[in-house]
């Protein structure tokens, strides 16, 4: 099973430090339109559609976050949600070294 006191720590700490609001659901969390769905597994990682923009109006699938023994803690599972918001790292951005 899911532990779902760090699910809902993980969402009280976005909440709190973050302009983002979520809506709870039964093992989901929604964000405009965008779906958290958790699920147990044996690994951490997500599973979700090419992203475009946090409100576009085409992504209604849920991004599936799988929670594993190894990811028990609210920062892995705080990264994990921020990328299935579409967000990436920052070394990432075209900009960086500009």
């Amino acid at each position: 099973m899911i532990d779902q006191t760090l699910i809902k720590e993980t969402v009280d700490y976005l909440e709190k430090k973050t302009c983002l609001s979520f809506i709870e659901s039964k093992n989901e969390y929604t964000l405009y339109n965008k779906y958290l769905r958790f699920k147990r597994s044996n690994f951490c990682g997500i599973k979700y559609e090419p992203a475009g923009t946090l409100t576009s109006p085409y992504l209604t699938k849920p991004v599936e976050i799988y929670v594993g023994p190894n990811c028990r803690s609210y920062f892995i599972i705080g990264h994990l949600m921020m990328h299935g918001l579409g967000f990436h790292h920052e070394m990432n951005r075209k900009d960086r070294d500009s």
